[in-house]
């Protein structure tokens, strides 16, 4: 949060004490080390991503953050590295496009902008909100699909054709917390963040709940 990323490493395996293993099974351990630091930013760092989930991959490990001041993109090639600034201010949210060599930034001013990480430019812009931060990004499939999580709503978009293809909107539960106080007169629940397993896509909101939605419709699940 202090304007640093810092890189782990790490070693061996871990499962907390927590959960149950067979007594058979030798007792899994794991290290975390800090091995780097990556500094770039000027400010609070709100969210990062990694391009690639496997460090045995041939393609070269990319980490994008973003935060108040902007964001960064970090390639690491062999022994060398190289940093990328990613323009703008109060940058909520960051995601890799599945091409690999795009990133999707979400701002506080409801934009989701599409820019090519070895450059830092924007190619594409789409306006998922007016007056509401992005909070969540995450792209569902290889063709293109992006899940968004901005003010009260959830929306799909298809990035081929930078066009919003269906939106879900949320009201606060009865039960719910009542947000932002007098800054919420309206008692709105606003997305915080999202995550996507399969069909399933989740959203935290604001009032304390948790919806399950059907990632290709939106239907919220019983």
């Amino acid at each position: 949060a202090n304007g640093l990323v810092s890189a782990m490493a790490r070693r061996g395996h871990l499962v907390p004490s927590s959960v149950p293993t067979s007594s058979s099974d030798p007792a899994p351990a794991l290290t975390l080390r800090k091995e780097d630091k990556l500094a770039g930013h000027n400010g609070r760092v709100f969210d990062l991503q990694a391009s690639v989930k496997d460090l045995s991959s041939s393609q070269p490990l990319r980490i994008a953050a973003v935060g108040e001041k902007g964001g960064s993109v970090w390639t690491f090639d062999g022994g060398a590295r190289r940093h990328v600034r990613l323009p703008g201010t109060e940058l909520m949210r960051v995601c890799w496009h599945p091409d690999g060599e795009h990133v999707l930034t979400g701002s506080a001013e409801g934009a989701i902008c599409v820019r090519d990480a070895s450059s830092g430019q924007t190619s594409a812009t789409l306006q998922a909100a007016r007056e509401d931060e992005v909070y969540g990004l995450e792209v569902l499939s290889e063709e293109g699909l992006l899940a968004a999580g901005a003010g009260e709503t959830v929306q799909l978009w298809d990035l081929n054709r930078a066009t919003r293809t269906s939106l879900a909107a949320f009201t606060a539960t009865e039960s719910g917390v009542h947000f932002g106080g007098l800054r919420n007169p309206d008692r709105k629940a606003f997305v915080f963040s999202i995550a996507a397993r399969g069909r399933i896509l989740s959203a935290a909101l604001s009032d304390g709940s948790l919806r399950l939605l059907d990632s290709e419709t939106l239907q919220e699940l019983a």
